[in-house]
C-alpha cells in the first residue's frame, strides 16, 4: 500500500495504533476511523473486524480506490456503531451481507457485488446508498421501503444506476 507508517513497526502493538497511518481513535484510545481511501490496500477485510471484538467503537470505514477483494463480512451487521462505509472501487465481489443499523452513508460503487438489493427495513439512520457499477440482480422488494415498515425516514439518495435491477423504485 502507499503509506504504511507505523503499521509495520517493530514493536507496535494494538495500543500504539493511534499513531498509524489513517487510523483515529476516541479519548478511550477505541479506534473510531479508518481512513485510508486512495492508499492501495489489497486482501480482504477481516470478519473478525466488525463487532465488539476488534473494532467496537468503529465508526468511519473509508477504503475506497484499493485492491480490496473477496466478500463483506457477515459480521458487517455487528458494527453497531458504523456509520459510514466507503468501499467503492474495488474488487469486491458475493451478495449484500445485512448492514447495521447505525449505518447513514454506503458507497460500493464499481465493484462486483451480486445477488440481489437487500431490503432497507431496520436501517432507520441511512441517508445515502451508492450502489451503481455491480451485479445487483432482481427487482426492489416492496417491504422494508416505507416508514411504516422500518423503512428509512430519511433516505436521499440511492444510485442504483449500472446493475442488472429491474421493476420501479416502490412509491414509499
Amino acid at each position: 500500500w502507499r503509506n504504511a507508517s507505523g503499521w509495520l513497526t517493530a514493536g507496535s502493538s494494538r495500543s500504539s495504533c493511534c499513531h498509524w497511518y489513517g487510523v483515529e481513535c476516541g479519548t478511550a484510545g477505541d479506534v473510531t476511523a479508518l481512513q485510508l481511501y486512495g492508499n492501495q490496500l489489497q486482501g480482504t477485510l477481516p470478519s473478525e473486524s466488525f463487532g465488539a471484538t476488534l473494532l467496537p467503537e468503529l465508526r468511519f470505514l473509508s477504503v475506497g480506490y484499493g485492491n480490496i477483494s473477496g466478500t463483506l463480512p457477515g459480521t458487517l451487521a455487528q458494527a453497531s456503531k458504523l456509520e459510514i462505509l466507503d468501499a467503492r472501487v474495488n474488487f469486491l465481489s458475493g451478495s449484500l451481507p445485512r448492514l447495521p443499523s447505525s449505518l447513514r452513508f454506503l458507497s460500493l460503487h464499481y465493484n462486483l457485488i451480486g445477488g440481489t438489493f437487500p431490503p432497507l427495513a431496520g436501517l432507520r439512520s441511512l441517508r445515502q446508498v451508492d450502489v451503481v457499477h455491480n451485479q445487483l440482480s432482481g427487482t426492489l422488494a416492496a417491504t422494508g421501503w416505507s416508514v411504516s415498515t422500518g423503512g428509512p425516514p430519511g433516505l436521499e439518495v440511492l444510485n442504483l444506476g449500472y446493475n442488472r435491477i429491474s421493476g420501479t423504485v416502490p412509491a414509499q
